[in-house]
């Protein structure tokens, strides 16, 4: 009868080692399973939307696949030259890596989000936001950089002059 209250993980253990857990740790009233420490799903939603964040981009499928193919074909034509300070690179399937002698830069297409991500080793992660309205990605961070016044910014300083894109995304 006291199983009937138990969390399903406990349900799914062998019986005696299920009522001795929940006999030491559920009855307790200082148990940490008593205790809810992660919001409910509504509350969540509520504290994300607060923040600013959302859920869902408000950016069509087919808007978002042609912006971003539009992004990595820029990209790709730019940084794949000879001419340029970079060990290696790789373009496939959505993702841009460049490897360096200061570090690796990923770019990666992430279609569930409508985001594109960015791993760099100067700045960190990030992802950004389509917005059409300017034409541009714009990081979901506070400080709402866009990705090409960063990219520019970042491989200025590796190749040691200044350094541009043929297109602006």
């Amino acid at each position: 009868k006291a199983m009937a209250f138990a969390p399903g993980f406990l349900r799914r253990l062998p019986w005696r080692l299920s009522t001795t857990m929940f006999r030491r740790n559920l009855c307790s009233a200082s148990s940490p399973f008593l205790r809810r420490s992660r919001p409910t799903r509504v509350a969540w939603r509520e504290r994300k939307s607060i923040l600013g964040r959302h859920f869902a981009s408000k950016v069509s499928v087919e808007e978002f696949d042609e912006a971003v193919d539009d992004l990595l074909d820029i990209l790709e034509t730019r940084l794949d030259d000879d001419s340029l300070p970079f060990e290696e690179f790789d373009s496939a399937g959505g993702v841009i890596s460049l490897v360096t002698t200061k570090g690796v830069w990923i770019i990666n297409k992430h279609s569930a989000s409508r985001q594109v991500w960015l791993s760099s080793p100067r700045s960190g992660p990030s992802k950004y936001d389509y917005h059409p309205d300017v034409n541009q990605w714009i990081s979901e961070r506070e400080d709402r950089t866009k990705l090409h016044d960063l990219l520019v910014e970042e491989f200025s300083e590796l190749v040691g002059e200044e350094f541009s894109f043929d297109g602006k995304f």
